[in-house]
């Protein structure tokens, strides 16, 4: 949906920058409650019993950054089957990045 309207619009930077930033506040989002839910969700008599932040430690940011790369590495490899010519070879060059 998102390539259908970019494809159609006249301007295409705003929409860029608009697919760009919610993409990635999605894998911020995502990564976050990973790291939050894999770090341990503090229980008392079987009862949430944490605090609000307890899902910003730095498990979470190391599992947030696994999160963005891998989506990265997911987007890099779909141009490289998708596209050709310096498309594609941006696509080689994005994937090798996000897999360092």
């Amino acid at each position: 949906m998102a390539l259908d309207y970019w494809a159609e619009a006249s301007r295409k930077r705003p929409w860029e920058l608009a697919f760009g930033l919610g993409s990635l506040f999605t894998s911020l989002a995502q990564g976050f409650t990973l790291g939050g839910l894999f770090g341990g969700i503090h229980l008392e008599q079987d009862r949430f019993a944490g605090r609000l932040m307890d899902w910003a430690t730095p498990f979470s940011v190391f599992v947030t950054a696994g999160v963005i790369f891998g989506y990265l590495m997911l987007g890099a490899n779909f141009l490289v089957l998708k596209t050709e010519g310096d498309l594609q070879q941006r696509g080689y060059r994005y994937a090798l990045i996000s897999s360092s």
